[in-house]
């Protein structure tokens, strides 16, 4: 082989030469790069691939206490307050007092406008169209002088007076129709008898016949005084008993008849007099509780506001005030609310029973906010049933804070009693999808390269929380490896890599 000293005057062999020598030369270089790459890639990329590899810190499942968190949100209130109203329609002058204030009993809060309001001006006619009622109804005629005077006097026969006197006046109706209509037959008897024989001494009545000179006499009812006929005089009763008198059984029968005709006529009377003056005292009962609404509206109206001022009726703190200046009131809106000394400010939300269950009153509460405050104190005053949910109970706490008024929303949080878990992880190491909560887990796999660290997806359920532990129950052993923060999303079955720190590298 010889050496070509200069490429300028080739021969086309010569030429042809160097470049097939020059072809060998790029081939040999390619060949050479691509080994040092396939060198550099073998022994470096394990390392590369973890670059792109979600980093992951990982906790040993371990046991320990969990004190499970109840968090909620309420509004202040305050405890039984008292709401101050002003009954009737009137102009607000001033107002004498803000929220925050302390006021005692009887310190103005109000100052109202002079004028009589419409509201007071139609209670008092309703008040004078109801006593005129009551008054034509108790002088209306069908009540008896001795009810009159009985009524005025407030003394209202109950329900059992009233039925006593309605069976005697009905029993004694009953005898004295029942002796009218006797004497009725009897005289219709006599008048047939006598028209067809008239010296017939024997008589027969469908029963009820009495022989000449022995009829009975019809005296008026038992307990009953005589009543006066028809008329207004009874008759002569015929007291002789034979016949040699002069006077004959027609004569005597009609007689009787006029007299127990006379006794039915004033029962009867008596019957219908009692049964109106029932009706009309029922009727006066009624007419007398609509005086009484009536005259408490018209009370309730004046009093509102005495001499145009509204003061308040117990010591304490105002919570709200409704109006200002220039502003008519209405009986719907609290005009004012206070707070009661030695009431409490309160706040109440919902939570599980379960949750609840395992809470005790008297524990202290925090806010979840902390920082908002530099003076707060918040304490567990009861457990309820929420009514609307029979699932979830009510928790009302007791609020103690300077910075806290009536109205504003409180976010507390408090601790339950702490209980004893076997599998405890961080609360960051539970996540949730469709199917329910899980935790991710990783297992270690030998490879040429070394380790490989893969997840694995475990359903698991959460006994118990506090603020960073929860208590699991699931497929575990107890000896895993837990993830608990990732650099990227997490999924099952692919590689992670592990943090330098973590507790399994």
């Amino acid at each position: 082989m010889y050496k070509i000293e200069s490429k300028e005057n080739l021969t086309p062999a010569e030429a042809a030469l160097v470049k097939a020598a020059n072809r060998r030369d790029r081939i040999k270089n390619l060949i050479i790069l691509f080994l040092v790459i396939m060198l550099v890639l073998t022994f470096f990329s394990n390392t590369i691939m973890n670059y792109s590899l979600p980093e992951v810190a990982v906790q040993f499942v371990e046991e320990g206490d969990i004190a499970p968190v109840v968090r909620g949100t309420g509004t202040a209130e305050v405890e039984n307050p008292y709401n101050v109203s002003i009954a009737s329609g009137r102009t607000v002058n001033s107002v004498e007092v803000q929220p925050g204030d302390m006021v005692e009993k009887g310190d103005v809060l109000f100052k109202l406008d002079d004028t009589e309001s419409e509201e007071l001006k139609t209670a008092k006619q309703e008040l004078a169209t109801a006593k005129a009622d009551y008054q034509k109804t108790l002088f209306g005629g069908d009540l008896s002088d001795s009810d009159i005077t009985r009524i005025r006097n407030g003394e209202w026969r109950d329900e059992d007076t009233m039925q006593a006197q309605l069976a005697d006046v009905n029993e004694r109706y009953k005898a004295a129709k029942s002796d009218a209509d006797y004497w009725e037959r009897r005289v219709n008897a006599l008048s047939g008898n006598a028209s067809s024989s008239s010296g017939s001494s024997d008589d027969d009545d469908d029963g009820d016949s009495v022989g000449l000179g022995n009829a009975p006499l019809r005296m008026p009812p038992s307990g009953g005084a005589p009543a006066m006929g028809v008329s207004g005089s009874l008759p002569p009763r015929i007291m002789a008993e034979d016949s040699g008198s002069g006077s004959s059984e027609l004569d005597r029968a009609n007689y009787e008849k006029s007299y127990a005709d006379g006794v039915l006529a004033s029962v009867t009377a008596e019957k219908e007099a009692l049964e109106k003056s029932i009706a009309a005292e029922i009727e006066l009962k009624q007419k007398k509780a609509a005086i009484d609404a009536a005259q408490a509206k018209v009370d309730r109206l004046s009093g509102s506001a005495d001499g145009g001022e509204v003061k308040s009726p117990v010591a304490g703190k105002v919570v709200t005030v409704a109006y200002t200046a220039g502003e008519t009131t209405n009986e719907e809106t609290d005009a004012a609310v206070i707070q009661v000394e030695g009431r409490d400010l309160i706040v109440s939300f919902s939570t599980g029973k379960e949750q609840a269950a395992a809470l005790t009153p008297g524990t202290e509460a925090k806010p979840q906010y902390a920082w908002n405050y530099t003076d707060f104190k918040a304490k567990l005053k009861s457990i309820s049933k929420d009514k609307d949910d029979a699932n979830k109970r009510v928790l009302t706490f007791v609020v103690d804070s300077s910075e806290v008024e009536a109205g504003d929303s409180v976010a507390l949080m408090i601790s339950q009693n702490a209980q004893h878990y076997d599998t405890t992880v961080p609360v960051s190491a539970v996540h949730e999808d469709n199917s329910g909560k899980f935790i991710y887990i990783v297992e270690a796999r030998q490879s040429p390269l070394g380790n490989r660290y893969i997840a694995r997806k475990v359903p698991v359920t959460v006994e118990a929380s506090d603020e960073s532990m929860c208590a699991i129950n699931g497929s575990l052993s107890g000896s895993e490896y837990v993830i608990t923060t990732a650099s990227k999303p997490v999924a099952a079955g692919k590689q992670v890599r592990l943090t330098e720190d973590s507790d399994a590298s």
